[in-house]
């Protein structure tokens, strides 16, 4: 038997944050909790997805930056960094410094965030790094531009940053046309510009498709 959700659910909720949910279910505060939970439900199933979009451009932007300016690429003169971007790789470097001498590569790496890595695609760096490097990164874009990769990229990060800070996704999208399957779909073709591979291991993996066939009223969702 179903467990019916009491009328003070919902209480333990920021009330602003919470009147989402109110105004799309009219008011109901029983469906309004059932939508929060379906939400946090596929927002927790786009984490792996996501994952694999970060760490798959990571990789291939450290590998191809990497061939061109050295391992140490990111303290490269021949990169014109913003001061903003220079100061995120310092923090990085003193962060996983520690005892040693200097921080290993694979550490300062794995420190900077995604949009320190989609913002390497934006236009300020076509002629240091899309031209001479990273269009290398994308071999299955099929002539795909700098500026829709970047474009596709800053999409996909501020939505992952929406589910980061636990904000709703259930109307992501609305006031484009689009829906959650679109991003989900918007993930897989960028993972695939890639790594077609990788785009395989996540559709094999992901349970965003089930999630995403469950009602939003279902009162047995679970996350």
């Amino acid at each position: 038997m179903t467990k019916k959700i009491p009328p003070e659910s919902g209480d333990f909720l920021a009330p602003d944050r919470f009147a989402k949910y109110l105004a799309k279910t009219g008011g109901n505060r029983e469906e309004a909790m059932r939508l929060y939970a379906w939400n946090t439900a596929v927002s927790a199933a786009f984490y792996a997805p996501l994952q694999a979009l970060e760490i798959t451009l990571r990789n291939q932007v450290h590998k191809h930056l990497t061939e061109k300016y050295g391992i140490q690429w990111y303290k490269s003169s021949n990169i014109n960094f913003r001061e903003e971007h220079r100061q995120q790789v310092k923090n990085a470097e003193d962060r996983e410094k520690g005892e040693l001498p200097s921080a290993p590569p694979s550490n300062v790496v794995a420190y900077l965030a995604f949009g320190f890595w989609v913002v390497l695609l934006s236009k300020h760096y076509d002629e240091s790094l899309w031209r001479p490097a990273l269009y290398k990164a994308f071999p299955y874009t099929s002539g795909t531009k700098r500026y829709d990769v970047h474009r596709r990229f800053e999409d996909l990060r501020e939505f992952r940053n929406r589910i980061a800070h636990h904000r709703p996704i259930f109307n992501v999208g609305e006031n484009k046309g689009k829906n959650l399957s679109d991003f989900y779909q918007e993930i897989l073709e960028a993972i695939n510009w890639m790594s077609p591979k990788k785009r395989e291991w996540v559709e094999t993996h992901s349970r965003i498709k089930e999630v995403l066939a469950q009602s939003p009223n279902d009162p047995n969702i679970r996350f």
